[in-house]
């Protein structure tokens, strides 16, 4: 989590910043050409953007260069590390797991992890997201769609149902009111917002689980401006915003609004409680067989949405 002010100055970072994508590292060889066997099929090779859209601070402190001459970014130091270990323990997979900041640093490392084409690490790397905010745009979230399709990483983000900082960046889709703003915005920035990626479970208040899916829609039209089968998914979710916001603003003037208690939503203790009421209904699921039923389309515990 964030204890220092140089992890809150990560965390208000919150730009973007435009990167390589790293899942055409999966259709090259060591010489950084192209190989005809890639570790990823042509078809999801070829749908992808050149660049991705992620959050500035997230990704400097996992990828960025550090200031003494020689040191590289944390990613090449831990993965030398993680290398190591994974020579002195053959057949050992590459599991990632981080709380609140953490959470966001682990999936950036992730993505990165999965694209690596060394054999010592056996695919899918498996990622593990607590309390995480998002860290990317929509870009992000096909590149993390097609490492989950070609079977090269598994990413589920473990979330408290009411917790604030996984809604975070926020969004103009994420302001009260159906205004001209954010119907512009659906229009002219589609691309720009912050969106979910990976398999999410959410932990709720009333004792269930909600295992969803976030993923993008096929297009309905081929205009690279606008996804416009996404589009309706975009003005559903404002139309549910302005309903939940409308009952904020009712909650308020009742009283019924705890804030403090919003707060505490996404403090360690509360997630740890709720994890171990929920042990036993949790050991039902594999991430694995989770996976598997998403991307055939037969689940019926797990939901796809486009959001």
């Amino acid at each position: 989590g964030s204890q220092s002010k140089n992890d809150w100055m990560t965390n208000l970072k919150c730009t973007q910043t435009r990167k390589e994508n790293p899942v055409f590292f999966l259709g090259q060889n060591k010489d950084n050409n192209a190989t005809d066997k890639p570790a990823i099929s042509k078809g999801l090779l070829n749908e992808q953007p050149g660049k991705l859209l992620l959050h500035t601070g997230f990704y400097h402190a996992v990828c960025g260069e550090e200031e003494k001459a020689g040191m590289g970014s944390k990613y090449d130091y831990i993965m030398r590390k993680a290398l190591t270990v994974l020579k002195e323990y053959p057949g050992y997979k590459l599991d990632v797991t981080g709380l609140s900041l953490g959470g966001a640093l682990c999936q950036v490392f992730s993505m990165y992890a999965a694209a690596e084409t060394d054999p010592i690490i056996k695919k899918p790397v498996t990622c593990y997201s607590f309390a995480s905010p998002k860290i990317g745009a929509l870009t992000y979230r096909r590149a993390i769609q097609a490492l989950e399709e070609s079977g090269n990483l598994r990413l589920i983000r473990i979330v408290n149902e009411g917790d604030p900082i996984v809604a975070l960046p926020t969004d103009p889709l994420s302001v009260c009111g159906l205004n001209g703003i954010a119907l512009a915005s659906l229009v002219l920035r589609q691309g720009l917002f912050y969106r979910k990626a990976g398999m999410e479970m959410k932990l709720l208040d009333d004792g269930g689980i909600d295992i969803t899916h976030p993923k993008v829609p096929p297009r309905i039209v081929n205009w690279d401006l606008v996804n416009f089968n996404l589009l309706r998914y975009d003005v559903e979710r404002l139309w549910q915003k302005q309903i939940y916001c409308c009952e904020c603003v009712y909650d308020v003037a009742t009283k019924q609004f705890d804030k403090d208690d919003l707060m505490t939503k996404h403090a360690y203790p509360r997630y740890y409680d709720k994890l171990k009421a929920k042990k036993r209904e949790i050991e039902k699921y594999y991430l694995a067989d989770l996976y598997r039923a998403s991307l055939n389309g037969e689940s019926a515990v797990v939901k796809d949405v486009y959001f």
